[in-house]
């Protein structure tokens, strides 16, 4: 979640918001949908991979077009979202259950945004070290996700 308030402050514009929206919407329908009895086959492998596309697209700094971008970040909630529908208990109740996964990525994305907007400072659009370095962390901590099973 960090990783998309990254790359959303590292693409800058329109991208710091949209992206984070984005999720956010597709995060609820893809969870919306697993409450429903639909499944998305492999979901967890595509919450995977999330963490290391994410990571690389920090790591090499790609200037991905908004609507690329954003179709991207998509295709990774609505696996988030199928992971969180599919693990919500049967004493929680929809509503609390979604608001809380809700809040919790929107703080995440939140402040992925607010520490890439201040590692950039003075320096728009450029790549910044601290950021490409960011996503080094963020695939590792894939590859440590891996490991743990």
């Amino acid at each position: 979640m960090l990783a998309v308030g990254l790359w959303a402050a590292q693409l800058g514009g329109r991208a710091r918001w949209a992206l984070p929206a984005c999720f956010l919407g597709v995060m609820v329908t893809g969870g919306t949908f697993a409450t429903l009895g639909w499944t998305l086959p492999m979901a967890e492998g595509l919450v995977l991979t999330s963490v290391f596309v994410l990571g690389l697209l920090l790591m090499t700094a790609v200037r991905a077009p908004l609507w690329l971008a954003a179709s991207l970040t998509a295709l990774f909630a609505i696996g988030h979202g199928q992971a969180h529908g599919a693990e919500m208990g049967a004493s929680a109740t929809g509503l609390a259950y979604a608001s809380g996964f809700v809040v919790a990525t929107a703080i995440l994305h939140g402040l992925g945004v607010a520490v890439g907007l201040a590692a950039q400072r003075g320096r728009p659009l450029r790549p910044v070290p601290w950021l490409r370095f960011a996503g080094v962390a963020v695939v590792l901590a894939g590859g440590a996700f891996v490991v743990a099973g």
